[in-house]
């Protein structure tokens, strides 16, 4: 991809162990660069004036089925399993195989029931990805208007709602529009001061202090 120089640059390795997490700019670059171009099911090609539609070998396209086979089987698995689990936990006299080839304790305790498996890919994820893409767009705007930041919210609510549990930080997302309307851009009301300075300190090199010295150092200097 060539993007503006003040754009900020993503890891060579992202998703993996080695390429570390992500700080909060770049993951806004990522969802709303390049993760929109691998997870979208159409793109349009422009080259040389000439503007065609052409079907990209994108991930969900390639591997979605494969992971629905995959979790099929899990499932069947995890069902074997279940009733192996229930029939030794309704007897508990003989040791036999249960979950996974565990079997029970030496106390006749049995161990854990087994855990249902959970799909690693779902088709309704690029609908809710694209949804929040267009969100972040939307309200990440350096300057916007009422009706951009009321689209943008409403797609952000679709996307949170799209979920099957409401945890406590998605409700606070739902407040997003008042505070735009009320306070300006998102530059003018957000966190992101403090949390970059939060990084900053947590690659201090701490030389082996603990106890709360290096915080204390900290707050007499700032």
């Amino acid at each position: 991809f060539e993007i503006p120089a003040w754009v900020g640059r993503l890891p060579s390795r992202v998703g993996e162990p080695a390429g570390g997490s992500l700080s909060a700019d770049e993951y806004k670059s990522l969802f709303t660069g390049p993760c929109v171009l691998i997870v979208s099911h159409l793109m349009t090609i422009v080259c040389c004036r000439v503007t065609k539609e052409s079907q990209i070998p994108i991930i969900w396209d390639r591997f979605l089925d494969a992971a629905t086979d995959e979790y099929q089987r899990a499932h069947k698995r995890y069902e074997k399993a279940l009733a192996a689990w229930q029939r030794t936990a309704g007897t508990n006299k003989k040791v036999m195989q249960a979950v996974g080839g565990a079997e029970t304790k030496k106390d006749g305790t049995l161990p854990p029931a087994p855990t249902a498996p959970v799909p690693r890919m779902q088709g309704e994820e690029v609908d809710l990805f694209l949804k929040l893409a267009t969100a972040l767009k939307l309200i990440l705007a350096s300057s916007g208007t009422d009706a951009g930041y009321h689209r943008g919210c409403d797609l952000l609510d679709a996307y949170l709602r799209g979920y099957r549990e409401m945890v406590p930080n998605y409700h606070f997302a739902l407040h997003t529009e008042p505070q735009l309307f009320d306070y300006g851009t998102v530059y003018d009301i957000w966190a992101f001061l403090v949390e970059r300075l939060n990084k900053l300190f947590k690659d201090f090199n701490l030389n082996n202090w603990g106890g709360g010295q290096l915080e204390i150092t900290m707050m007499c200097a700032f």
